[in-house]
């Protein structure tokens, strides 16, 4: 069974403040999950980067096999926002696309 989750080597920096690095796990199809921690740790980047919403510096992800980014991934995954918020950086129809 391939894993519902697959990252190896993933890091991702903004200007000089590198929030991920070198970071490396894999999720099982059928296990859940949380992500806890303070704020600016890199959750939000880490489950940007899952939906290839943001652009990883190094790394590779796969969800359910499917190497990210890949938009017809959308169609097998939910995700629920924190808050309601658009991602300035995509398209009207491409947020539609993300929150339906």
């Amino acid at each position: 069974m391939v894993d519902a989750v697959a990252v190896e080597h993933l890091s991702k920096s903004f200007s000089q403040r590198q929030v991920l690095k070198d970071l490396s796990f894999k999720i099982p199809q059928g296990q859940t999950v949380g992500l806890i921690g303070p704020s600016g740790t890199g959750k939000t980047t880490l489950i940007a980067a899952l939906l290839g919403m943001i652009k990883i510096d190094q790394g590779k992800i796969k969800l359910l096999g499917q190497t990210i980014p890949d938009r017809k991934i959308f169609s097998k995954i939910g995700y629920m926002a924190q808050s309601d918020a658009l991602y300035l950086n995509l398209t009207a129809f491409d947020n539609l696309v993300v929150f339906r």
